[in-house]
């Protein structure tokens, strides 16, 4: 029986790639779940990849951070019961801002993280 893997990534081309490549790879081993925002959907073809969309606020407006820090609390409230109700045992993250929901959600379920920075220059998130 196949285990459940989620692959979280930015919306960049940068973060998206690099996972649709890890998914083709581990689609043979595992059921895979790709999450990205409503950006990174443009770089997926919807019919070859199951994915979930999570849109994360950006933290780099200073006058919105509470506010959106509450969003990124309901968000990983939200991937915390996905990921236990999908009965995902390890999370693949290729970054960006939008992973840090479920990677927070991972990390209270003490899954097994992967964390992949493809990039030579380490980014915010």
């Amino acid at each position: 029986m196949k285990k459940n893997f989620l692959i979280t990534t930015g919306g960049s081309g940068g973060h998206v790639v690099p996972a649709t490549i890890f998914y083709d790879h581990l689609v043979k081993v595992a059921n895979l779940t790709v999450s990205t925002d409503s950006r990174g959907l443009k770089y997926l073809d919807k019919k070859n990849y199951n994915f979930k969309i999570i849109d994360t606020p950006k933290l780099n407006k200073i006058y919105l951070l509470p506010i959106n820090l509450i969003k990124i609390s309901l968000l990983t409230f939200r991937s915390y019961h996905f990921l236990k109700n999908e009965k995902i045992k390890k999370i693949f993250s290729t970054g960006g801002y939008m992973s840090l929901p479920i990677i927070l959600a991972a990390r209270l379920l003490k899954l097994e993280i992967y964390l992949i920075e493809p990039n030579q220059t380490i980014g915010r998130a």
